[in-house]
């Protein structure tokens, strides 16, 4: 809901209060009854017809808000911590359960995943409930059939593997479909080498146990080095400590002469029961348990048998030797005893081995006989996931509900590249694969690329390139050899590819987004990093830019926490929330799954991570917060998103993940962008028509070159064609030194740079040092934004359907992080990124709202960021002491009155994401094409305002002196909260007087409520079969005061029956109703009401019958309009707590969650209709 307009009201009047007027409101039900009452109705001359099309034009293109499509609704990871639901018809029917509950909830799907953590299960179980398992393949199949009987559809995502990252249990260490790493090993080439002709190549150190986050996962296992290249190196120096450093230009590749000893080396793999003496392990404890038993045939060749037991030390560590026959040596004389000296000559052997990882975190392992992550950069590694599947899960019957359920667009799920390595990252073929990407001999560098470190080099700057080319490797092998070659298997039955494709050096984080079918992001991209998602969503044409949102959050998390968040990430350019999560009811032996039920991170985390499910004593009334995330995004995927600006980064930053806001100043006079890295120029969208770039897509209207240190000769050329093409381009703060990696005949230095300098020699290229000199430079080249303004923390973003613009206003705001006094003359911030001197802000809420004007600002010790911000906070100086106290946390808004002017033609219309209701803006004024109006949004909170032609019938005003006016039945209709004299000025020019004689007194409505209370605990007989069932007991409380529920007078009776100790202890349901009178004096008068609670969610309100149930969470205000009469009216507001503090109390703790409705009360107002 909107606050009522700042500004300054008649003599005598007291300041106008928040509003949202819901007289004019239609929702998709009430098109017919507005066109009935006249809400489109036209002129006298037009003809019902012409009316009927306004009213349709109007609902035709808010489509997408009144009707949210399946993508637009909201969907949950569903965590599992093993598959013993699919053991039993029991079982089943909570997984059949949980989907049916979650669509009727007004969600559009779930993510499956099959966790590590918060479980307790021994490999042997893992045959039965383990990720792959038969219950495995019988719990999706539920959850497919289930999904595809819901009216509308309801997606069944599906993580690629157990955990993360992928896995599989079908390999080891010493499998090359393993993740690989690089190892090596050096020695001095002796004159005893010399003599005999041959040199033994040196091994690493043998590895001998895996790698687990968790120490009581790791396994011993006897690691292969596989040899890569043998390579010859002179020393050029030698460190105080001895060692050496070698000369690159003297790298001499001898692999083609070396080769295994034959008959040399030793067994490796899982230790038998002889080796596993040998090392003091126990062979039942330390083997059998972590790799399950010994193939029952003893003959047994392979290294996995039919029934997936492994066999024993089932691989060989072979020993090289290097033939020197080949090498000219002549005159070599190494220097005496085991050290080095310049001159001499090291033998170095370069090898890969596998990484160990079993899976990235985690208390158990998931497969039966324990898992490994698969190699990111072959197909070998890919390979054997898909092996996995059509081995375990793809019959006939999975295949068809796969491409059933596919339809809707459904998809197969990858998490972020989460690698666990020792060392630099390798995969079998890599000296081949480096070698045919970048046009060079790479086995003479292995060394190089082996140490993954320029430090042992005499040529640092050299052997830093050669490791970018390697970088680059790696990341053109992950989009070829793993993420095209899944998306392709997805493709095979109905289903498409989502992934977090980052970060890996190498790896162009837009560009990998790009191949994608649809990219996502989570809490470490947000800001920039999502921006630099969007970006490739624009280019490429994707629709859904999806977020694993709010891993923050817990189970005790609020609607209005979790919408802030939404509205954060949809700023951003997010348009599809995968919300973090929602967890299955138990584990198959009852682990951790006491009530209210299993939960990821149940323990460590004091409850657990959010999860939206049933056992939410909010379940029921769901679907205001999923119909609020509905309409968001619906609004976010209609038509084309625009941005002002594109912001060009260079290599090390396109390989990096993107935070934070780069261009905040920017962003404070309006400006949108996206960031795009040099991949994504190379899209055939890329181009410059008419002085934009991606002219039938975003429409950037200038190109903002920042980190941009390293760019490549094909950027810079592309660069200047733009600017030939009339695209204006800023350079802030920037230049690039070199191109990334080795120079190339068609990517050098030399080249680049004078590409670079025939750049910034253009007429409409404006190099400039700071964000204050791009806006001016800028507005010389006439590029202004597509929404401006002058509020910080103020973020716009647009998209245009056919005719119609829809804007999306973010109020990211600041807030204090400690208290500041009455009389204070500066206060502590958060952040003060872009803001300026002379800025205005809004400190506060409420009755100590005031406003201040920034006179100094001076950054966090050290820098910006100010983190921790209660020890390092900004410090910002402002005009005047400060009229009132505020507390630690209390907000600051750049909104403090400033106009907001829209490009686009058409009505403007504000949505209201929470009930679904729209109504035309009644103050504004228009110039050619471009809406002025001056927007209240609260921190954190957001509004759409929609350009949409309804044939212009809509009256509005360009100027009210003080109050609010808002648009009903085609008629102004003036708010007046205080008595006065009022000015309207209409669009026409003309001036209407509203004489206000009197307005009621506000209402408070503090005691004299009858509460209903409904306890919510656990209930020992239903959570035998499931533990997210609650037991519900209600005790009735008469003419009490508002206040927190630990002030209410229970009795010990009620006690007993609430089955606490204390009325601390109660979560639930509280329906509170009262009466209350009004006299005379309303009859031409509405109210807004104000609701205050402590972290509850207002989730009904009821006044003389008529229903209030979607609730605004972040303004907790409604208008009530014509709801009120003269005489008794009676009042219902329901809330709902969380599970917090009988969470708590049942687990030995306390709650301290704030709880209970504390204030209601009434702003009145007059109705003056304008004639």
């Amino acid at each position: 809901m909107r606050d009522d307009k700042l500004g300054a009201p008649p003599t005598g009047a007291k300041s106008p209060r928040t509003t949202w007027p819901g007289k004019a409101s239609l929702t998709a039900m009430s098109v017919s009854a507005a066109l009935a009452c006249g809400l489109f109705a036209m002129p006298a001359a037009a003809a019902p017809a012409e009316a009927a099309r306004g009213a349709s034009s109007v609902n035709q293109a808010l489509s997408a808000f009144l009707s949210p499509s399946l993508d637009a609704k909201p969907m949950a990871r569903m965590w599992f911590p093993d598959a013993g639901a699919g053991a039993d018809d029991e079982g089943l029917a909570l997984v059949a359960k949980h989907i049916e509950d979650m669509a009727a909830a007004g969600f559009g799907g779930v993510e499956i995943a099959y966790l590590a953590d918060d479980s307790d299960v021994s490999n042997e179980e893992l045959a039965t409930v383990g990720w792959g398992s038969e219950n495995w393949k019988r719990i999706l199949k539920t959850m497919l059939k289930t999904a595809n009987q819901v009216p509308g559809g309801f997606k069944i995502d599906i993580t690629i593997t157990s955990h993360w990252p992928p896995v599989v249990n079908t390999i080891d260490p010493n499998d090359d479909a393993q993740q690989q790493q690089a190892t090596y090993a050096y020695r001095k080439l002796t004159a005893a080498d010399v003599a005999a002709g041959a040199a033994s190549v040196p091994l690493p150190t043998q590895r001998t146990q895996d790698f687990s986050n968790s120490s009581d996962l790791r396994a011993t296992f006897l690691f292969v080095d596989k040899l890569s290249a043998a390579t010859l190196a002179t020393v050029t120096a030698v460190s105080a400590d001895g060692t050496p450093t070698f000369g690159l230009a003297s790298l001499e590749d001898v692999t083609s002469a070396t080769s295994a000893v034959p008959g040399a080396g030793s067994a490796a793999g899982i230790p038998d029961e002889a080796t596993a003496a040998a090392l003091g392990l126990d062979y039942q404890t330390d083997v059998i348990d972590k790799w399950g038993p010994e193939p029952a045939d003893p003959d047994f060749d392979g290294k996995i048998d039919a029934d997936g037991n492994r066999k024993r030390m089932a691989d060989w560590q072979d020993e090289y030797s290097t033939d020197l026959s080949a090498v000219d040596l002549s005159g070599y004389s190494p220097s005496d005893g085991d050290g080095y000296a310049v001159g001499d000559l090291a033998l170095i052997g370069s090898y890969h081995q596998g990484t160990g990882q079993v899976q990235s975190g985690g208390s158990s392992v998931t497969q039966h006989n324990r898992t490994y992550a698969t190699d990111y950069f072959s197909a070998e590694g890919v390979q054997k996931i898909f092996d996995l599947w059509d081995e375990n899960l793809l019959d006939d019957e999975m295949i068809a509900l796969l491409e059933k359920n596919g339809k809707q667009g459904t998809s197969i799920f990858e998490d972020s590249i989460e690698i666990h390595k020792d060392g630099a990252l390798w995969t079998a073929d890599l000296l081949d694969e480096n070698s045919a990407l970048n046009g060079y001999e790479s086995a003479v560098y292995a060394p190089v690329l082996a140490m993954g470190s320029s430090s042992m080099f005499d040529d640092s700057d050299e052997a830093t390139r050669l490791i970018e080319d390697y970088n680059l490797t790696l990341g053109h092998l992950y989009e070829t050899e793993h993420a095209d070659l899944i998306k392709d298997w997805a493709a095979s039955f109905g289903y498409t590819y989502r992934a977090q494709a980052y970060t890996l050096d190498g790896l162009d984080i837009a560009g990998a987004a790009a191949t994608l079918d649809i990219p996502e992001g989570d809490n470490s991209t947000a800001g920039d990093g999502i921006r630099n998602l969007k970006a490739a969503t624009n280019l490429t044409g994707q629709k859904l830019l999806s977020m694993e949102t709010y891993t923050g959050g817990t189970i005790f998390s609020t609607w209005d926490e979790v919408a802030k968040v939404v509205n954060s990430d949809l700023s951003d350019g997010v348009n599809r929330s995968i919300f973090h999560g929602s967890a299955f009811a138990r584990a198959f032996n009852g682990y951790e799954s006491s009530w209210p039920g299993w939960n990821f991170f149940k323990v460590l985390r004091n409850g657990g991570f959010s999860t939206y499910d049933s056992r939410q004593i909010w379940w029921e009334d769901a679907d205001t917060f999923s119909g609020y995330v509905a309409r968001s995004q619906g609004v976010m995927q209609a038509g084309q998103a625009k941005s002002d600006l594109a912001v060009l980064i260079g290599s090390d930053a396109g390989y990096s993940i993107q935070s934070g806001n780069s261009l905040q100043e920017m962003m404070n006079a309006g400006y949108s962008y996206n960031i795009l890295s040099q991949a994504l120029l190379e899209e055939p969208a890329a181009i410059v028509e008419d002085g934009v770039l991606d002219p039938d897509g975003a429409e950037y209207k200038a190109v903002v070159i920042e980190d941009a240190s390293k760019l490549s000769t094909s950027t810079v050329e592309k660069l200047v064609g733009y600017a030939g093409a009339g695209l204006p381009i800023v350079v802030l703060d920037t230049a690039p030194t070199r191109v990334y990696g080795t120079d190339k005949p068609d990517n050098n230095d030399a080249d680049m740079l004078a590409a670079w300098t025939e750049l910034t020699a253009m007429p409409n290229v404006t190099t400039v040092a700071d964000q204050s000199a791009a806006l001016a430079a800028l507005d010389a080249t006439g590029v202004t934004p597509n929404a401006s303004y002058d509020a910080a923390f103020l973020e716009a973003s647009s998209r245009v359907e056919g005719g119609t613009t829809f804007y999306y206003l973010f109020n990211a705001g600041t807030s204090i992080p400690s208290a500041a006094s009455a009389g204070d003359t500066e206060l502590k911030l958060v952040s003060a990124e872009g803001l300026s001197v002379g800025a205005q802000l809004l400190l506060g809420t409420g009755s100590t709202q005031e406003v201040v004007t920034v006179t100094s600002i001076a950054a966090p010790s050290g820098g910006g960021g100010g983190f921790p911000w209660e020890v390092n906070p900004w410090t910002v100086g402002i005009d005047g002491a400060l009229t009132h106290d505020h507390a630690s946390g209390d907000v600051l808004s750049g909104l403090a009155g400033q106009d907001v002017t829209l490009s686009g033609s058409g009505t403007p219309y504000v949505l209201d994401a929470w009930t679904g209701e729209f109504e035309p803006l009644a103050e504004y004024t228009r110039d050619g094409d471009t809406v002025t109006f001056t927007p209240e949004i609260g921190v954190e909170d957001a509004e759409f305002v929609v350009l949409v032609d309804d044939n212009g019938k809509q009256p509005h005003a360009t100027e009210v002196s003080g109050g609010d006016l808002v648009v009903s039945s085609n008629k102004l209709v003036h708010h007046a909260f205080e008595p006065g004299e009022y000015e309207v000025t209409l669009a026409d020019g003309s001036v209407k007087d509203v004489s206000v004689s009197s307005v009621p007194d506000d209402v408070s409505l503090a005691d004299g409520w009858d509460l209903s209370l409904e306890s919510w605990g656990p209930d020992a007989e239903a959570n035998a079969v499931d533990p997210t069932e609650s037991a519900r007991t209600t005790v009735e409380f008469s003419d009490v005061a508002l206040g927190d529920w630990s002030d209410l007078p229970a009795t010990g009776e009620q006690l007993s029956e609430l089955g606490v100790d204390s009325i601390d202890e109660v979560s639930g349901i509280g329906t509170y109703s009262t009466s209350f009178s009004l006299g005379k004096d309303w009859r031409d008068a509405g109210a807004v009401l104000h609701l205050e609670h402590g972290a509850d969610m207002v989730t009904n309100v009821v006044v003389n019958g008529k229903v209030f149930d979607d609730v605004d969470q972040l303004s907790d205000t409604i208008d009530l309009a014509k709801a009120l009469k003269v005489g008794e009216n009676r009042i219902e507001i329901t809330i709902d707590t969380t599970l917090e503090r009988r969470y708590k109390t049942e687990n030995g703790g306390a709650g301290s969650a704030a709880t209970g409705l504390t204030g209601v009360s009434l702003d009145a107002y007059t109705i003056t209709t304008l004639k």
